[in-house]
């Protein structure tokens, strides 16, 4: 239940491996390096050997000793700089122990960069204070050669030190190398001086052509770079249905190599995609195994190279855990995922991550095809025999805390699971199982009636043995164990929601039995089970989930459905029902149902500031400090309504304007608000508001469409504009706007969108056709119409810069960057839609997640949208939903790509993939190693 199918894996071939300590020779090993691959080498070749340091070698890997390990196993020769630092180092003593282990001292080179390096002839061994790790001491029986390079900084390497150390690696006499290393000194001088003759011709005759060259060259250069760039694009759009992973690193080196529309749009798709993917965790070698904890935060796999990773997703803690030279067959977790029992085939281990003491072996088991855990971490259970008809086949059970042990044949079963430490449960994917007392083994309950069709089914199991199931012909049949009289031969018992309607390759059924999930090569399945249903007509729908390869391992993540991991190659993909994406990042605040009352929530974000100011007619008011994750409420009033907040730009501070019958107060936005404005009004609620850059009086757009300004200090109130001209009294006032400066403002209502200058209550008609919507930006007006045209205007309202047709799908929510590089706009479906303003071009989309707590029957049309003031991200607040930030800068998208994917995009990948040999790029940060 727990093993996964095979794969194929990678290998390199290095001369030698450099182990050293950072913190004394990071200089020297670096110039070791290029000296040794450089030295005695043929004039024609880049270099005579290959040698392996860490810093240059390395890229960004999770499973950093994973990498190490393999360069250590494809390598000759091992070189240890032998320093204070290399001798504290756990990381050098770690290297040093794996070569000892695994190949022979006889081919360990040792160089002192220290003085101190002494051997004590009485001890057979290096003196106390030598600088050795000390998995060195007690290796060798009489005093090693090493080679002493203790004051040498770097560059000055002299030349018999380098051929006491490049002799054995080249397996050539220290003579002869340093020969035929003056031999090729020669000839390169030769050749030089030779080349320095032609080249003081040529430099003659190419002088009147090198303007022309360089031009050339550099016109070459960027048509490659941005072809390689669009090449990219193309590849990770290719990729986002069947590897994520790939397709978002493709996409960061794309935009690496060239900002343009393609891998702009390429990059965003690719974090857009298969939204409920939340990111990858990297084990660095093949997944054999998975498991995931009851509770929900913990995930285990065993690989292929006898190791176990596992992964506390509460703390993002990542552990290592070596069982042995074998592949880990099987993985199993207790309900909080502390207690880790491992199955290679021939022996079962476990561990308690509480306690500092390494696995425990619970003796051989040879053929182990299943194990489990108790929810308590106390009990272990054991099914061994390899094939389900193997009249060898046993179950037992071991006690860990008394050693005890119970065994009992398991005759035709093949799982087994554990509820808590009374019960354990065995079953088998025909249907049946039986239910004993985990101390004797005693039978208490038994199912041995065929429970599955004929055949062309995936069988599963909920991890306990609590549910069994089957899927075929395109729906889930399960049923409990719990209930020994339940008729399991007929299609009753819970019927999942629809699945694709063809060969299911694995069942997985949660916990609680009311979810199921279904692979089929790279594509999951998951949807809800059902009582009610008897046929896959009237189940209820499931969700669709792809971006992954074929799936090699499935497990519910907690007791229920919403959460998932699989294991795809060297990696696990983490999923989630209930989240909305990568590009989003929930921020735990709510925003009131606005349904039945009401406009959706108002956000002011002030320039040069991190704070957000939501409010709404009906949901209060709250100002928060977005510099924190999550953000911090600073001031919360959830009695407060009819309220829009301003910003003071004189003294830097949020205002809240309270509309009060027929009052307005401007008061101060704190736990015990001042006030510091009233004035009276003909009882129309304010529906935009902004101060003066003075900071002496506010600009307010209300209800009714009129525009006034009123004195902060005085209360005094001047109307600019009235309302729209009634028509039969029909009209409607949508929305209304105020530009950056305070000059002029702008309403949106069934009449048309009107402009009024602040200075000569002048009111200009903008366009024609009835207007929901009014956005002022530094340059443009941008206007909604109620068909759905998005007009761009300058900010006089005379010239119409360019129109957004409508397609009879986008709502009135929309909102600017204050560079006018994106534009976003909400769909009716709850899409939101980003595209290029100035050239029209599409960016992406992406879905916002449905308002659980609405109550309209359109929950999208509570939307505001806004851009923060540094542009890296959108925000949108839904109103029976939540605020929600949605990361849309390049940048911020590149960083979003490389967190999810776990890893950067290795050199085998470039070359399988792009076909232009190794890459150097670093897009995604390195391993940091010590």
């Amino acid at each position: 239940m727990a093993g996964i199918r095979e794969g194929n894996g990678d290998a390199f071939s290095y001369d030698a491996f450099l182990s050293y300590g950072h913190a004394h020779d990071a200089k020297l090993a670096s110039v070791l390096q290029t000296k040794l691959e450089r030295f005695a080498k043929p004039w024609y070749r880049t270099r005579g050997l290959r040698v392996f340091r860490d810093d240059a070698d390395l890229a960004a890997d999770p499973d950093l000793w994973g990498a190490i390990e393999r360069a250590l196993g494809t390598a000759r020769w091992f070189v240890l700089l032998a320093s204070d630092s290399a001798a504290a180092s756990p990381w050098v003593n770690r290297e040093v122990t794996w070569w000892l282990a695994h190949r022979s001292a006889a081919r360990l080179l040792i160089v002192a960069t220290e003085r101190r390096l002494v051997w004590d002839d009485a001890a057979d061994d290096w003196a106390p204070n030598a600088p050795v790790p000390p998995a060195l001491r007690k290796v060798f029986r009489t005093e090693p050669l090493w080679v002493d390079m203790s004051g040498v900084t770097g560059v000055d390497l002299p030349v018999e030190r380098l051929a006491d150390l490049a002799a054995p690696l080249h397996g050539t006499p220290k003579e002869l190398l340093i020969s035929e290393q003056v031999r090729q000194h020669q000839r390169t001088m030769r050749l030089a001086y030779g080349a320095v003759a032609v080249m003081t011709v040529l430099t003659l005759l190419a002088a009147g052509g090198a303007f022309v060259a360089v031009g050339q060259r550099d016109k070459a250069r960027t048509q490659a770079r941005l072809a390689t760039s669009r090449q990219l694009a193309a590849l990770a759009t290719a990729n986002l249905s069947t590897r994520l992973d790939v397709a978002q690193l493709l996409a960061v080196e794309g935009y690496r190599l060239d900002h343009n529309p393609q891998t702009r749009a390429a990059l965003f798709q690719s974090l857009a995609s298969s939204p409920r993917l939340v990111r990858y965790l990297t084990a660095g070698a093949r997944i054999t195994a998975l498991a995931a904890s009851r509770d929900g935060g913990v995930v285990a796999v065993g690989t292929a190279s006898g190791r176990v990773i596992r992964w506390d997703l509460r703390s993002g803690h990542r552990d290592e855990l070596t069982v042995g030279s074998r592949g880990v067959t099987q993985v199993a977790l207790n309900s909080d995922g502390m207690v880790v029992a491992v199955a290679d085939g021939a022996a079962v281990w476990v561990k308690d991550m509480a306690a500092t003491a390494a696995f425990t072996t619970m003796g051989a088991h040879l053929g182990t095809v299943d194990l489990a855990v108790s929810p308590s971490g106390k009990t272990v259970a054991v099914l061994d025999g390899g094939p389900s008809n193997s009249a060898r086949a046993t179950l037992t059970m071991h006690v860990r805390a008394s050693g005890a042990s119970v065994q009992v044949r398991s005759d035709s079963f093949e799982h087994v699971g554990l509820t808590d430490d009374a019960e354990v449960t065995m079953f088998n994917s025909l249907g049946m199982w039986r239910r004993m007392v985990a101390s004797n083994l005693r039978s208490k309950a038994a199912f041995l009636t065929m429970s599955t069709p004929a055949g062309g089914f995936a069988p599963g199991s909920s991890p306990d043995g609590e549910y069994l199931g089957y899927a075929k012909y395109g729906q889930v049949t399960a049923w409990s164990t719990r209930d020994p009289n339940v008729d399991t031969s007929t299609p009753s018992g819970f019927l999942s929601s629809r699945t694709p309607n063809a060969p299911s390759d694995d069942l997985v059924i949660s916990r609680d039995g009311k979810w199921a999930a279904t692979t089929r090569g790279g594509a999951l399945y998951v949807g809800p089970l059902s009582k009610d249903s008897q046929s896959a007509e009237t189940a209820p729908a499931g969700e669709l989930l792809t971006g992954t390869r074929e799936v090699r391992g499935l497990a519910f993540l907690g007791r229920d459905g919403t959460r998932l991991v699989s294991a795809v190659g060297e990696s696990v993909a983490l999923w989630d029902l209930r989240y909305p994406g990568r590009l989003a990042e929930r921020t735990g605040i709510t925003v009131a149902d606005a349904a039945a009352a009401g406009n959706p929530p108002t956000l002011v974000l002030p320039p040069d500031e991190r704070l957000v100011l939501m409010s709404g007619s009906i949901q209060g008011a709250a100002v928060y400090d977005f510099s924190s994750r999550p953000p911090r409420t600073l001031v919360r009033n959830d009695t407060a309504s009819n309220t829009t907040p301003v910003w003071d730009r004189a003294r830097k501070r949020p205002l809240l304007l309270r509309s009060l019958d027929q009052e307005e107060e401007l008061q101060t936005f704190e736990a015990k608000p001042v006030t510091v404005g009233r004035w009276t009004t003909d009882g129309s609620a304010p529906i935009a508001a902004s101060q003066t850059p003075d900071g002496g009086e506010v600009v307010i757009v209300d209800s009714s469409g009129a525009v006034r300004v009123n004195n902060i200090s005085t209360g005094r109130s001047r109307r600019i504009a009235a309302g729209p001209r009634r028509r039969n009294g029909l009209d409607y006032v949508a929305a209304g706007a105020v530009d950056p400066e305070a000059h002029s403002a702008a309403v949106a209502s069934t009449l048309g969108a009107a402009l009024i200058d602040l200075g000569t209550g002048r009111i200009r008609q903008v366009g024609d056709g009835a207007a929901v919507q009014v956005v002022f930006t530094r340059s443009n007006l941008y206007v909604q119409r109620a068909t759905d045209d998005l007009e761009v205007w300058s900010r006089d309202g005379r010239t119409l810069q360019r129109t957004f047709p409508p397609d009879g799908g986008y709502h009135w929510s929309f909102a600017v960057s204050r560079d006018e590089r994106l534009l976003a706009r909400l769909r009716t479906d709850g899409s939101v839609v980003l595209t290029d303003p100035m050239t029209s071009e599409l960016v992406g989309s992406f879905q916002l997640p449905y308002p659980e707590g609405s109550t309209a029957t359109t929950p999208y049309g509570g939307t505001t949208l806004a851009f923060t003031t540094d542009q890296r991200e959108l925000l949108t607040a839904t109103a029976g939903g939540e605020l929600i930030r949605w990361a849309v800068s390049a940048d911020a998208l590149t960083v979003r790509a490389c967190a999810t994917a776990g890893r950067a995009l290795t050199h085998q990948e470039w070359e399988r993939e792009v076909h232009l040999g190794p890459t150097s790029s670093r897009s995604c940060p390195p391993a940091v190693r010590r």
